[in-house]
């Protein structure tokens, strides 16, 4: 049995101070006022994913072509007729685009970029067929090295990490102009693959020796060529004089394969005060005690109506105010990737409206909001408030994230973690499902106000499960399951009485854009 607690290191790292003075002794509370949550969840199936594929064909039209590579009458030579056959194979398929650079004495863009536009593609082709000047490895590659950048950089994080680009270099000589030292020229293709391989899904330079000019350097080109090709995981190919050749295109969907990376919890509802767990009535991220010292409604969770939250404008003090109205939100409420922060707070923050996780550290941008960590910002050994406890610890902890936590409250009311693996359900092929056991420990409840859109009593809790692909490549899938119970007034009994039950896979819902 593997067991998963993530507070574990709160208790262990605060308990030398006890501060026992400065809360309620937790003994008095009832023992409702303390849930676990408990779920089951599976891994999501293997997703069959069409990722895209970037071709860059980057053909030798050096004058020695005309001998290595004619233009038979009527017909067309076969760099040409290779390359067209490699697009119109694969033109059908959306998610695969195509750039051209030919190369004599100087590299020539034959496309601006990566492309799909059929009448662009043809003119491409047309310029594969000339054969003049010489052979120039150096700047070509070196323009082949910017037109793979200026393409990844105009990506997001999370799309260039999906993406697949392959390079397929042909040539039918040994470099003639520029840069002739074939021990100068191959670590241009290792800064390509070094610089630019971890951003992406996949890179890979392949090379071609078109036989048939017959030069004494031939022999030279070969293992520059299959140099270069071992350099970025790529193949090398020979090409016989007047044999026929295609390049080999793997644009097969990815099959990606999920693991899970994080499970954390929150009550929307109950923060952690200075004496222990407290309301938060309207859910905006302020103490119901905290909405007085702001002189903000307590039951309205946007008390100046900018389409902000009170407890977002505070984190943003002084350049915001939850009492003063800033700015202009044309769209109050909307929550566009359904995140936990609107739109207009995702602006106000930096976030981005359309990703759930903004900074790529898999907690959610509202979740990080909520305790009062930085969204924008993924930095695993960050501690805002410098009580010894890291940011992303906290705000899996529910614990605050800016307000240094007194060590023993941390301990008392840090939310605990579990996981055990179990058997998947009944027609499952256990090697293909791998499922969980989930618990989350010590969620706090407490009495709140009845809102403008919530019940009195009522506290709110979402439970969000992250998966990474196996591969790191793609983006993370987020789920979330949400419960509700409300603390009745007198006796403390909840509603429904069991509290929390037992959460499913099927009340698992995948979330917004991801």
């Amino acid at each position: 049995m593997m067991r998963w607690v993530l507070a574990a290191g709160l208790v262990v790292s605060v308990a030398a101070c006890t501060g026992a003075e400065l809360y309620v002794d937790q003994e008095l509370l009832p023992e409702a006022m303390r849930q676990a949550s408990k779920a089951q969840l599976c891994v999501p199936d293997a997703l069959r994913e069409e990722v895209p594929y970037k071709l860059l064909f980057v053909i030798d039209t050096s004058g020695s072509n005309a001998t290595s590579d004619p233009t038979p009458p009527g017909g067309e030579p076969r760099r040409e007729t290779a390359v067209r056959q490699a697009i119109n194979a694969h033109i059908a398929k959306t998610n695969v685009s195509f750039g051209v650079i030919t190369f004599s004495d100087e590299p020539v863009r034959q496309t601006f970029g990566y492309t799909r536009d059929t009448t662009v593609l043809a003119g491409a082709l047309e310029n594969i067929s000339q054969a003049q000047g010489g052979t120039n490895y150096s700047n070509t590659l070196w323009a082949a090295i910017d037109f793979v950048q200026n393409d990844i950089e105009s990506l997001s994080v999370a799309e260039a990490a999906r993406t697949h680009y392959i390079v397929f270099w042909l040539s039918d000589g040994f470099p003639t102009v520029g840069v002739t030292d074939g021990a100068a020229i191959t670590p241009g293709v290792t800064h390509l693959c070094d610089s630019f391989g971890p951003r992406v899904a996949r890179l890979s330079f392949n090379s071609a020796f078109l036989g048939g000019a017959g030069s004494p350097d031939d022999a030279d080109a070969q293992d520059l060529l299959a140099d270069m090709a071992g350099e970025c995981n790529g193949n090398f190919i020979n090409i016989p004089s007047g044999g026929a050749f295609s390049f080999d295109v793997d644009t097969d969907p990815v099959i990606r394969k999920y693991e899970l990376a994080l499970y954390a919890a929150t009550n929307l509802n109950v923060r952690l005060g200075q004496y222990g767990p407290a309301p938060d009535s309207d859910g905006d991220g302020l103490l119901d005690a905290e909405e007085v010292h702001w002189k903000t409604d307590s039951v309205n969770l946007d008390t100046d109506n900018d389409g902000v939250r009170d407890g977002i404008e505070v984190l943003m003090q002084p350049l915001r105010s939850p009492t003063r109205l800033d700015g202009n939100c044309s769209n109050p409420g909307v929550d566009t990737d359904d995140d936990g922060l609107y739109d207009c707070e995702e602006v106000a923050l930096g976030t981005s409206p359309t990703l759930i996780d903004t900074d790529g550290d898999l907690l959610p941008d509202g979740l990080e909001a909520q305790t009062g960590g930085l969204p924008v910002k993924d930095d695993p050994t960050g501690d805002a408030d410098l009580d010894g406890l890291l940011d992303s610890l906290e705000t899996r902890a529910h614990l605050p994230v800016r307000t240094p936590t007194d060590p023993t409250i941390a301990g008392d009311w840090s939310y605990r973690y579990g996981l055990d693996p179990i058997e998947p359900p009944a027609g499952a092929v256990a090697s293909d499902r791998v499922c969980y056991d989930l618990t989350v420990d010590n969620i706090a409840l407490r009495e709140t106000q009845p809102t403008r859109i919530t019940s009195e009593g009522l506290n709110r809790v979402e439970i969000w499960a992250v998966f990474r692909p196996i591969d790191l490549a793609g983006e993370s899938a987020f789920y979330r399951a949400r419960r509700e119970v409300r603390l009745l007034e007198g006796d403390n009994l909840l509603d429904p009485p069991s509290g929390f039950p037992q959460v499913l896979p099927e009340d698992f819902v995948l979330v917004g854009t991801h």
